[in-house]
Parts: structure tokens; sequence; C-alpha cells
């Protein structure tokens, strides 16, 4: 009987615009705030920042498995 409940409040709540609309923000949000923010405070700063410590803004930007050093010979730049 709970099981049927929970399914039937689980599948009333997916209909709902309200639910798939907070949804959205707060992925929104995840990626700004852990990826956007920490990318736009490196591209600013890593001119006036010590080497080490923009190795580890940008260490901290990449995921775990991706050398942040190769990172920065491969990328491709959008400037002539």
């Amino acid at each position: 009987m709970i099981t049927n409940s929970l399914q039937a409040e689980l599948f009333s709540l997916r209909r709902r615009p309200g639910v798939w609309v907070l949804s959205g923000v707060w992925a929104f949000q995840i990626v700004f705030f852990a990826y956007i923010v920490f990318a736009i405070v490196y591209a600013t700063q890593r001119d006036t920042v010590p080497a080490d410590e923009a190795d580890t803004m940008l260490s901290q930007l990449l995921p775990a498995g991706v050398d942040h050093r190769c990172w920065l010979r491969c990328r491709c730049t959008a400037a002539p």
C-alpha cells in the first residue's frame, strides 16, 4: 500500500511544471557556481596570480583524470 501511494505521488510530482523549473534552476546553479565562476576567475586572474596558485585553480576546474599542463598546451583559442 505504501509503494502504491509513493508511486502515485511521484507520478503527480513528475507532471507538475514547478518541479521541472526548480530542478532546472538547481542544475544551473550547480554548474554555474562549480565551474563557470572558477573559470571566469581563472581567466581574469591568471596573469596576476603566482604560477603555482594558477595551476591549483586550473586543476580544481578540470576533472581528476585530466592533466592541467597538457590541457594548457592543447587548448584551442578563438583569437587568430
